[in-house]
């Protein structure tokens, strides 16, 4: 969410190959990551590993979430300000699965069009304009109409 903070300490990962169908998919490992923002606080939690097995606990107002939104629990599942949920990936994995995740980050940096790239800023701008909503329309450069 660019404008709102910076996030680091993120890894890198690839979703289990044949998942739902799909070949293996680069993905953001979130679990150390910090999302330094005036604007927004950011939690992710995993709840289980490549084996399935179970990896992190919810706290109960994001048991109450997921009870609420998401009882299959679905992935990804995404709160926003308590105000907005989404569930899903919001673009078929299929448009970026077997790409390397240095080579898809480079092509989201660079500016390159390609069916990937393009469906993940389809979702960050949705994303971004949940976000300004929930925020009332701040910071004014991430929210600019």
């Amino acid at each position: 969410m660019q404008g709102f903070g910076t996030l680091t300490g993120f890894g890198k990962d690839t979703h289990n190959p044949g998942l739902d169908g799909f070949k293996a998919v680069p993905t953001y490992d979130l679990r150390k990551a910090k999302y330094d923002s005036a604007y927004i606080s950011f939690t992710s939690k995993e709840m289980y590993d490549h084996n399935f097995k179970p990896l992190e606990q919810l706290a109960p107002f994001e048991k109450d979430y997921v009870n609420r939104f998401d009882p299959d629990g679905g992935w990804p599942f995404l709160i926003i300000n308590g105000q907005y949920a989404g569930l899903g990936p919001g673009f078929s994995p299929g448009v970026i699965q077997g790409q390397n995740f240095d080579t898809l980050l480079q092509q989201l940096t660079s500016g390159a069009q390609t069916p990937g790239t393009d469906a993940i800023r389809k979702e960050a701008d949705v994303i971004t304009r949940y976000i300004c909503a929930s925020t009332g329309g701040a910071p004014a450069i991430a929210c600019k109409p």
